[in-house]
C-alpha cells in the first residue's frame, strides 16, 4: 500500500483550491461555500490521520502514513487558521457575527485538527 494522496483528499484540495478566486474574503456567500469546502478537507484529514491504526500496516508502512498525516493536519490548522482569521476581519466583514454557527463548526474543526496534530506528534526524545 503506498503513502499517495487518496483521491478524495485530492478532491476536497481541488474543490478549495478552484474556491479560492471566488472572492470569498469579501462575499458572505462565497465565503460560507469556500469554509465548506475548508471543512470538508479538513473532517477528511482527521479521518485519515485516525485510519493508520486501523489498517493494520507494517511498521515501515504506517510510520509513512503517520508522516502524511501529521503533514496534513499541519496544513488544516493553517488553512482553517487562515479561514478563522478572515472571518473575524477587521475591515467590516465579520463573516463570524453573520454566520455564527458556520463560525463555530471552524473553530470547532480547528480544535479536533490541533488535538489531533499534537495526539500524532512522534514522542520527545
Amino acid at each position: 500500500m503506498g503513502t499517495s494522496v487518496s483521491p478524495w483528499s485530492e478532491a476536497r484540495l481541488k474543490r478549495v483550491r478552484a474556491l479560492d478566486s471566488s472572492g470569498w474574503r469579501q462575499d458572505a456567500e462565497a465565503f460560507a461555500e469556500y469554509s465548506q469546502a475548508s471543512l470538508d478537507m479538513c473532517n477528511g484529514h482527521l479521518r485519515a490521520a485516525a485510519a493508520p491504526a486501523q489498517l493494520g500496516l507494517e511498521a515501515g508502512e504506517a510510520a509513512a502514513v503517520v508522516a502524511e498525516s501529521r503533514r496534513a493536519l499541519s496544513q488544516a490548522r493553517l488553512h482553517l487558521r487562515g479561514v478563522v482569521k478572515t472571518a473575524q476581519d477587521e475591515r467590516g466583514n465579520h463573516f463570524d457575527e453573520a454566520m455564527p454557527a458556520l463560525f463555530a463548526r471552524m473553530v470547532h474543526c480547528l480544535d479536533q485538527v490541533v488535538k489531533a496534530e499534537e495526539a500524532a506528534a512522534p514522542p520527545s526524545k
